[in-house]
């Protein structure tokens, strides 16, 4: 089978510019999103039976009111691609859709995209050159995904096949939700002015991108057409980015300090103020717009945390020990766009998704 497009090999930090180490993609059943840059740790037994409880809005005296008591909604989907099991590479969802990319058991990639909890896989036909592979995608409110591609190389270190990325040229596809290609941008240029891991890339309403470049410190903003607009300057190391329910881009970066913090990414720099997040084992890999707050993100050590501009700090929505699925177990993850969290984990060698309502409390209608 030929190489899968998964986690990178480079050390955090790192890149094939100045690390002295070109990044570099090894088979695996994790997404590229998810490609850690801190270990992960199970967490103890104490902390997986907590459980977790949402700010408390007047209840008439109920005393129950307001918890959350996470429940798996409707079924566990054993999914395959056209009826064929698969390798998945990079995994995405939004606006009532997932997506995923990966290869079949011939060694030929596809792009697949289905509605949340049904269990096939819909081939999405695109025409890209043979040493094109994506890399990261986005899912926007509309359910339509936007793929990162970048060349690459099939290389061998240490005896098994890699795709090593190369910064000779790139392309971002749109596509709706029904499969339709909306637009291909040619970004090749902005590739080779950015030699990075594009570990965050979100695209705003107005349809210009943003992807992240912690070795010119900042975060990169493309124009609609995909030639470079600016350089937007961070004072930390970009971890994520994403888009709120105002619309607004939010990015999630780490300090000297070792804190973590959630900021609006502004027209020019990155709001001063913002967030201070809880500290956790992994890093902050997801910001998605949220059902009844701003932003709703995900840690895999962490859990689910749901934040606004005018609160203080984030609020624990759900602890990781009350997750289906934690940590190391989780192969790829995003929300849904209802407000629930969708996890991909494996169970008998299979796929599974799992739906997990995280954007109000369980015990309110939606």
């Amino acid at each position: 089978m030929a190489a899968a497009l998964t986690a990178c090999t480079a050390k955090k930090g790192e890149s094939g510019q100045n690390g002295g180490e070109d990044p570099t993609y090894r088979e695996e059943t994790f997404s590229l999103e998810s490609a850690e840059k801190k270990e992960n740790e199970p967490q103890t037994e104490d902390e997986a039976e907590v459980k977790t409880e949402y700010p408390q809005k007047d209840s008439g005296g109920d005393q129950n009111a307001g918890v959350f008591i996470p429940e798996v909604s409707d079924q566990e989907a054993e999914v395959v691609y056209a009826g064929e099991e698969f390798t998945k590479s990079v995994f995405s969802a939004g606006g009532g859709m997932l997506y995923v990319y990966g290869a079949k058991d011939d060694g030929a990639f596809f792009l697949g995209g289905m509605k949340a909890q049904e269990d096939i896989f819909c081939e999405i036909p695109l025409s890209m050159p043979e040493d094109m592979r994506v890399i990261n995608m986005f899912v926007d409110e509309q359910g339509s995904c936007h793929t990162f591609w970048l060349k690459v190389e099939e290389s061998e270190i240490e005896g098994q096949k890699v795709n090593r990325m190369l910064f000779e040229g790139g392309y971002i596809v749109k596509t709706d939700k029904e499969g339709r290609t909306e637009y291909t941008l040619d970004v090749s240029e902005a590739v080779r002015e950015n030699q990075t891991h594009f570990y965050g890339f979100a695209a705003d309403r107005e349809g210009n991108y943003y992807f992240e470049n912690n070795r010119k410190g900042g975060i990169v903003k493309l124009r609609p057409d995909g030639g470079t607009e600016k350089l937007i300057p961070c004072e930390g190391e970009i971890e994520t980015l994403g888009i709120g329910r105002s619309g607004a881009v939010y990015c999630i970066y780490a300090k000297e300090d070792g804190t973590e913090w959630l900021c609006r990414v502004e027209e020019d720099s990155v709001s001063s103020g913002g967030v201070e997040l809880p500290k956790n084992q992994a890093v902050y890999s997801r910001i998605d717009s949220g059902t009844d707050t701003e932003v709703l993100i995900y840690n895999k050590s962490g859990g689910v945390y749901a934040c606004s501009p005018d609160e203080q700090e984030a609020q624990q929505r759900i602890k990781s020990g009350d997750l289906p699925v934690s940590n190391q177990e989780v192969g790829g993850y995003g929300f849904v766009g209802d407000g629930r969290l969708c996890l991909q984990g494996q169970k008998d060698g299979k796929m599974i998704f799992y739906y997990i309502p995280a954007g109000r409390p369980y015990n309110e209608e939606p």
